[in-house]
């Protein structure tokens, strides 16, 4: 359990306090529904108002930065208290954690950029491996990881069974 309570206590308890707002809000009622829509503004939105002021004054961000950064805070604290979801988050936005969730989570990120880019190229096989590996798919994972290298080179035929020799 500890591996996935690390610094996630704050973030837990936000989530913690936004789950019971929820529950106690009726939605039908709409000052219930107000109340609840500003008790998540000063949760989520906030914090991310005043990161993104300070970019602006610290950094200089323009005004499309600033928002694209107030944005990335609003969905990163929303998910920094949920276990796995945080870590995959991260791993897209390019910080990969560490340990067996943290590897998994990087393996998750390391798709998503292959899938942006768009080519099916060797990189996208093996990143589709390893997620498949890392979710218990029964597959040769090291054998197709060598023949895709092979391939990205150019190998001979015998790199495709041993990997390009290095």
């Amino acid at each position: 359990m500890k591996l996935f309570t690390t610094f996630a206590s704050y973030f837990v308890a936000k989530n913690n306090v936004a789950l019971e707002r929820f529950g106690r809000t009726n939605f039908k009622n709409p000052a219930d529904l107000m109340d609840f829509i500003s008790s998540m503004f000063l949760l989520y939105v906030t914090e991310a108002l005043v990161i993104g002021a300070a970019g602006v004054i610290f950094h200089g961000d323009d005004g499309e930065e600033a928002l694209t950064n107030v944005a990335e805070t609003i969905f990163g604290t929303a998910t920094a208290g949920i276990p796995l979801v945080r870590e995959a988050a991260g791993a897209i936005q390019g910080f990969p954690g560490g340990g067996p969730v943290g590897a998994v989570a990087s393996d998750i990120g390391q798709f998503t950029k292959q899938v942006q880019q768009g080519e099916a190229d060797p990189a996208l096989l093996r990143s589709v491996v390893r997620l498949l590996a890392d979710f218990g798919a029964p597959l040769p994972a090291s054998q197709l990881s060598k023949a895709s290298r092979a391939l990205e080179e150019d190998g001979e035929f015998i790199d495709y069974l041993f990997g390009p020799s290095r």
